[in-house]
């Protein structure tokens, strides 16, 4: 379904804001540890230096590594 919300950038931000911090709320609450603990993930890809396909392209290999 796609809706599209008119809300000024500052509310926007806002309520971006309010639904991480309830977002990470909801993980420190279940288990005890924060959503951006990298700990807590398997892969994690930093895209500042790379573009959507080379990301993919490390996936698809860790995805392989991971069958083998």
């Amino acid at each position: 379904m796609n809706r599209e919300q008119k809300r000024s950038k500052e509310e926007a931000r806002l309520t971006i804001e309010k639904v991480d911090k309830m977002r990470e709320n909801y993980v420190q609450e279940f288990t005890g540890t924060s959503r951006y603990d990298t700990r807590n993930y398997q892969l994690v890809i930093n895209m500042d230096e790379i573009n959507e396909d080379e990301a993919v392209n490390l996936i698809l290999a860790y995805i392989k590594s991971m069958a083998a």
